[in-house]
């Protein structure tokens, strides 16, 4: 989570419990108190929700690490070198079951070229078998195909998420801070003779203006990378 959300969250749900435990007797002024509950309550949401995306991209990059190495590793070269044992007098024919790096630069390549070569393994599977490959060797091919897609499919329906999670932040952070301020011009006249209750409201309203910090940090960077910077 970025920091502004962060302060924003904490602001938020700060501000919801002392709302829920100094309610207005004004209808109106209760009814802004239970929106701003129901932003601290989105914005909860939200957090548990990029919290569970993050945990699947994990997952999809372990999925796809793991049967990708399987692949390279083990897998690909096992058939390149049986191939070329089956076809040593046709060195052309070999090779259209080798793999070459650059193939595997893109994902999507990858995945385009494996299915290929798995067709071309099951299309030679007597002349490879004659050779030694495992009868079970296309099967297994196939599960770590699937496997690696699957990863590369979850990591990206993960990444589209966030993006659209990080929408969902702006405008709900947006939303919070507009209520946050509707109440805190309230508060100020409601708390003009207490004191007490002004100064906790003033402990928990600390309305964030998103941007900020991120625009501090940037002329920060620029001025530390600047040639007569100490």
């Amino acid at each position: 989570m970025k920091k502004v959300q962060r302060v924003t969250l904490g602001t938020a749900s700060g501000a919801a419990n002392f709302v829920v435990q100094h309610p207005s007797p004004e209808p109106n002024v209760r009814a802004i108190e239970a929106r701003l509950v129901a932003r601290a309550e989105a914005f909860v949401a939200l957090t548990q929700a990029e919290v569970e995306i993050e945990a699947r991209k994990v997952a999809g990059q372990r999925l796809e690490q793991e049967a990708g190495q399987a692949l390279r590793q083990a897998y690909l070269p096992a058939v390149a070198v049986l191939a070329d044992a089956a076809w040593a007098a046709d060195p052309a024919r070999a090779r259209q079951f080798h793999v070459r790096k650059k193939d595997g630069r893109s994902r999507i390549v990858f995945i385009a070229t494996v299915g290929n070569l798995l067709d071309e393994v099951r299309g030679a599977e007597a002349e490879l078998l004659a050779e030694g490959m495992p009868p079970t060797l296309p099967a297994s091919l196939e599960t770590l195909l699937a496997q690696f897609s699957e990863g590369v499919e979850t990591i990206r329906r993960a990444r589209f998420e966030a993006a659209e999670l990080r929408v969902a932040y702006r405008q709900a952070a947006a939303a919070t801070v507009a209520v946050l301020r509707q109440l805190d011009a309230l508060y100020r006249l409601r708390f003009q003779d207490d004191p007490a209750a002004w100064a906790a409201w003033q402990s928990v309203r600390n309305i964030p203006w998103p941007g900020t910090t991120l625009r501090r940090e940037r002329r920060q960077a620029r001025r530390a990378a600047a040639p007569d910077a100490p």
